[in-house]
């Protein structure tokens, strides 16, 4: 366990992003619980980040899995994205590639494309990639 441990994470400082955590296994989950065992020796210098949505923080806590309990209960921090102003930040960058895929209407000006943007950004609860989706299959246009 500690060589898996170290071939993870090495020497110096290392971040693992666990991305949609709420979509691992139970083996998974049991594997992390491991790594992360103080006697194993998860070194200080590494970081383990998971990501995941709203409806998937909600299956986290609500399992009935004492793993995944376990699991959540190792976390020190909870950062809610939604509730930190990134939407004004994902509208900005929705509105930028927008105008430069040539996506938004010429006729448009920048100030009403990135209020639109935001309203992208607040009916897909600041999903980048729906944001993009939507905007992609025409939803500057209509």
């Amino acid at each position: 366990r500690k060589l898996a441990c170290r071939a993870l994470f090495g020497s110096g400082g290392r971040v693992l992003i666990l991305n949609e955590a709420h979509l691992m296994r139970k083996d998974v989950v049991t594997e992390f619980l491991t790594l992360t065992e103080p006697d194993v020796g998860f070194p200080a210098h590494a970081m383990l980040i998971c990501t995941t949505t709203a409806e998937g923080n909600a299956k986290l806590e609500d399992a009935d899995d004492s793993d995944t309990a376990a699991f959540l209960s190792r976390f020190g921090s909870k950062l809610p994205l939604a509730q930190t102003g990134i939407a004004d930040a994902f509208a900005a960058n929705c509105a930028r590639i927008a105008r430069a895929e040539g996506i938004a209407p010429d006729s448009m000006t920048d100030e009403e494309l990135l209020k639109r943007c935001k309203r992208l950004a607040q009916d897909n609860r600041s999903n980048h990639r729906a944001m993009l989706a939507e905007i992609d299959s025409g939803a500057l246009t209509a």
